[in-house]
């Protein structure tokens, strides 16, 4: 981790980006760009997240992708390229577990003395990590969308917008109504919890009276 924020520091990871944005030409390889530079980012699954989240928006902003294919993309790359590295901090993290089990097993199990070889002996069973990158340069390389991603695209290259904004709203309420519950629950009662929904510019706020896990809703 020490060795990742000495990399960052020295600018070797801005580097490495700008490097690899010169190679942009149109959507298609402004896309598999992102997907290499998140490849390449290898070593950490949230560095990898932070520094290709911010500088793939640059690059896929200018060709009118969607923030939802962005998304996509950088989710599909960071973790699964550091769960298949062979060098990465969570690898590191998963030897350490696999150390701890293998000292309580016998020997004689027929597993490998030490975490690292337990990991490589796993390795070639990972299938998820290697079909979502394979599945995100495909995807990349021909162009196809299919479902809500398909829409997000559209509306990105006919209007130029780039993220949903109407569900913008709809997912703060959301979220900060999750946050309050889940606080006065942890608490021991929810009292009183104000419920806010965003649609056509109207707002309805129905009272959650609640106690001992019972909720009566009130207009």
């Amino acid at each position: 981790v020490g060795m990742i924020a000495v990399v960052n520091r020295m600018g070797g990871t801005s580097g490495l980006v700008q490097r690899l944005t010169k190679l942009v030409k149109g959507p298609k390889s402004a896309q598999a760009v992102t997907a290499m530079t998140g490849t390449a980012l290898f070593f950490d699954d949230y560095a990898n997240t932070v520094v290709v989240g911010t500088s793939g928006r640059s690059i896929t902003d200018r060709f009118r992708i969607s923030r939802e294919k962005l998304a996509y993309i950088v989710d599909s790359t960071s973790a699964p390229v550091a769960g298949v590295a062979l060098l990465s901090t969570w690898i590191g993290y998963e030897v350490g577990l696999f150390d701890d089990l293998l000292s309580h097993i016998p020997a004689s199990a027929g597993l490998p003395n030490n975490g690292y070889g337990l990991f490589l002996e796993a390795l070639p069973y990972r299938y998820y990590c290697f079909f979502a990158l394979g599945l995100v340069f495909i995807i990349a390389f021909f162009g196809r969308d299919f479902g809500p991603m398909y829409t997000a695209e559209h509306r990105a290259r006919t209007t130029g917008q780039l993220k949903n904004e109407s569900h913008s709203a709809a997912n703060v309420n959301t979220q900060l109504l999750v946050v309050s519950v889940l606080a006065n629950t942890h608490a021991g009662m929810v009292t009183r919890a104000e419920l806010r929904y965003t649609r056509n510019n109207a707002i309805s706020r129905p009272m959650l009276n609640c106690n001992n896990r019972q909720c009566q809703t009130h207009a």
